[in-house]
């Protein structure tokens, strides 16, 4: 994510456009939430429904993003991307839900300069929680790997569904996740950001693979007020 001569201006602008990223996600969250409220739009309860909304009216609106003053970096959101080509069959195994690059990726042909978010329904059900590990982060964890990581960090992202504890969630996930991957899991998800206002909450969780050291980070947003009830 470079350009910089000197490392530690690269490891600077690394972070500062991971962080970019984030914020701009939940800013999106927030004014998606605040305006099918408003408005009386409901949004199906389906994965692709709520992360197709998402990234039409939000993160892939330029008057959005700066209305939102999420222009400062030149980022680019795209969805369904391609990942991890296997030689031996001439497929791709793993196809991200959504990829995050810089201006890095396209004018300096780094292809490797970009972050990827797996989204996933959570109603704090057994199932849609099994999902959230099984289907979701093992994509990340196990080995090989369908989705890379190119930078140490990539984020899961929970499309919240239902009015529920998400905090106490957590804990059940965190349960799942060290039982799922045993000595490759740091310890439980961490919270490390809650605001209560807008119904979000940040997770930190560590893995430790063959290659590398993985940081995932969790964004569980609260949608549930505009979640059609089948």
């Amino acid at each position: 994510m470079g350009g910089f001569k000197q490392q530690s201006l690269n490891e600077d602008f690394k972070k500062g456009f991971y962080d970019y990223i984030v914020e701009t996600i939940e800013k999106c969250c927030n004014l998606m939430k605040q305006n099918c409220i408003s408005s009386g739009r409901k949004v199906k309860n389906h994965e692709i429904n709520i992360q197709n909304h998402l990234f039409h009216y939000y993160l892939d609106n330029v008057s959005v993003l700066e209305k939102l003053e999420c222009d400062m970096f030149p980022i680019s959101f795209q969805i369904e991307t391609p990942e991890t080509f296997d030689d031996d069959t001439d497929t791709f195994i793993g196809r991200s839900d959504i990829r995050v690059t810089s201006n890095d990726f396209w004018v300096n042909k780094n292809k490797e300069d970009y972050y990827i978010i797996e989204c996933k329904r959570i109603d704090g059900s057994s199932s849609l929680n099994n999902k959230y590990i099984n289907e979701g982060v093992s994509r990340f964890v196990d080995e090989p790997p369908k989705y890379p990581t190119h930078h140490n960090k990539n984020i899961m992202f929970g499309f919240v569904v239902k009015d529920i504890d998400i905090q106490d969630n957590s804990k059940k996930l965190s349960v799942l996740n060290n039982k799922k991957f045993e000595s490759k899991a740091q310890g439980d998800l961490n919270v490390i950001k809650a605001d209560l206002s807008i119904g979000l909450y940040e997770y930190m969780s560590g893995y430790v693979l063959s290659d590398k050291a993985l940081q995932l980070l969790h964004i569980f947003f609260d949608f549930s007020p505009l979640i059609e009830i089948s």
